[in-house]
């Protein structure tokens, strides 16, 4: 199982090291480019001191140390700094005692402009990368200048080169030392700022999860019995709060299905404790009278409340399983028109009996594929409901339209007593209203049960209460494509 703690531990001190690393290399670019140019301004300092030993005698140029002395990285056995000088004629006036028998490398001669009037009196300070006397890389820095041009001295010959050129050369051993002293200290460091963000994180991320750990805990003491409780988003963090408002919704509908599962098993023992009753009670009177007549009176009683327990059983077993249109059984082509005029036909009798007029013209429709069971029992619920409650003169009438999408059919019964406020409620179970639904000797599933079945279908059901006080029930029953497998076929071969 994964955990968001670790999860998040990790992307912080993946992001941490990240800006870590990237901080180092900037760092140790920039102790590089230092390092660079703190040599170089050494090398250039030194090439200056240097030159300021260079003076002019009778005899030509000499090199007269002063009295600093020269830097032990110039003494012999060092394989670190080099200095040598060239006098005008190119040969050598001094040279470091590091060097031995070596030579620097002759710096190039001073590029010359086309503009210079004298290219021999050019001047120059520059340095390049080489390598020293001892094969190591190194960097090296020359001036190249006139001693005696200055206040005083003797103008510059167009056909003298009066020049000297000093050459300073040093190790690049100086920058790795830097590098690996500051890479060392910046490893020592990283390790330290890690472990602590390490425990700063784990700190952060077990203090920022607190407030889900503790909704969780209260999540994991509920129970049935204190359903009714709900969670107080406000004092908590923002993130957290969209899970308890989700968690309430979750809640708020678990408690209306408990509900509903409460009254539906209330309504259940209720419905079913009236036949057992009479079948008790037709059973114990039998026994006791003991003739033939009255015994077989009796069994015809019972049968009959059998039958009517059987039906309710079936009703409440077909609703708590919502059959839907993965679970049909068989899938046919349906005449719709012939059905409903046959089911028209079978209740003539019981419409006439209460003085109803029963309409319905029939109509050429277009048969649809789907399951002829389940769509005789819409009808038939539809239709016993309509003749059951509709008063003593009224009417029912139905129609039926079909196109290339499926067939939608309409129920119209009244007049009724019904309110605007109970149309929701009539596909409640067991809900009956007393002055509008019947004399209470139903169990008032049948609505219930036609939207399971029409749902299963894969349709759609619609009550209307009209101003003439009429209930107008519309049914719309989508086809099944020709080619649609069903449950029972078999698998296709792969």
């Amino acid at each position: 199982m994964k955990s968001i703690r670790k999860r998040l531990i990790r992307s912080f001190m993946l992001v941490a090291w990240s800006t870590a690393l990237l901080s180092a290399c900037a760092i140790l670019l920039g102790v590089y480019l230092f390092a660079k140019a703190l040599q170089l301004t050494m090398l250039f300092g030194e090439a200056g001191r240097f030159a300021l030993m260079v003076e002019r005698t009778d005899e030509g140029y000499r090199f007269r140390e002063s009295r600093r002395p020269i830097d032990p990285r110039f003494e012999t056995g060092s394989t670190e700094a080099y200095f040598q000088i060239w006098g005008p004629d190119g040969q050598t006036l001094a040279k470091s005692a590091s060097l031995g028998r070596g030579e620097l490398p002759t710096p190039p001669p001073a590029a010359a402009y086309p503009d210079d009037p004298n290219p021999l009196e050019a001047e120059e300070l520059e340095n390049a990368a080489t390598t020293l006397p001892s094969g190591h890389p190194g960097e090296l820095v020359w001036i190249r200048f006139d001693p005696m041009r200055g206040p005083g001295g003797p103008p510059p010959s167009p056909t003298e080169d009066r020049r000297v050129i000093i050459a300073v050369a040093m190790d690049h051993q100086f920058i790795w030392n830097a590098l690996t002293q500051s890479a060392f200290i910046i490893l020592v460091l990283l390790l330290i700022i890690m472990v602590g963000l390490r425990l700063a994180a784990q700190f952060v991320v077990v203090r920022g999860l607190g407030s889900l750990n503790t909704l969780s805990d209260r999540v994991a003491r509920l129970d049935e019995s204190n359903f009714t409780h709900r969670f107080d988003d406000a004092p908590l963090p923002q993130e957290t709060a969209p899970v308890a408002r989700a968690i309430n919704t979750l809640l708020d509908k678990a408690e209306a299905a408990l509900e509903r599962e409460r009254r539906f098993s209330e309504n259940a023992a209720h419905e079913l404790r009236t036949p057992i009753a009479e079948i008790r009670a037709v059973a114990d009177v039998s026994r006791r009278v003991g003739t033939l007549p009255s015994l077989r009176a009796g069994m015809d009683e019972v049968v009959t409340v059998a039958m009517q327990m059987e039906a309710t059983l079936s009703a409440l077993l077909r609703i708590s399983r919502r059959k839907t249109a993965s679970d049909l059984e068989s899938i046919e082509s349906v005449n719709c028109t012939a059905l409903l005029s046959d089911a028209v036909t079978r209740r003539m009798h019981h419409a006439a009996e209460k003085s109803i007029s029963l309409a319905f013209s029939p109509a050429a429709t277009t048969p649809i594929r789907t399951e002829r069971a389940m769509l005789t029992g819409v009808i038939s619920n539809l239709l016993d409901n309509a003749v059951e409650y509709t008063p003593v003169g009224g009417d029912v009438s139905l129609s039926l339209q079909s196109d290339h999408k499926g067939i939608t059919f309409s129920v119209i019964n009244g007049p009724v007593r019904l309110m605007p406020s109970d149309i929701p409620r009539l596909v409640e179970p067991f809900w009956r209203k007393d002055s509008a639904r019947g004399s209470g000797e139903h169990a008032g599933l049948g609505l219930a049960l036609t939207k399971a079945m029409v749902d299963a279908l894969g349709g759609a059901i619609d009550f209307a209460l009209e101003p003439d006080a009429r209930l107008r029930i519309t049914v719309r029953i989508p086809g099944f494509p020709a080619a649609a497998s069903t449950p029972s076929d078999p698998p296709a071969a792969t």
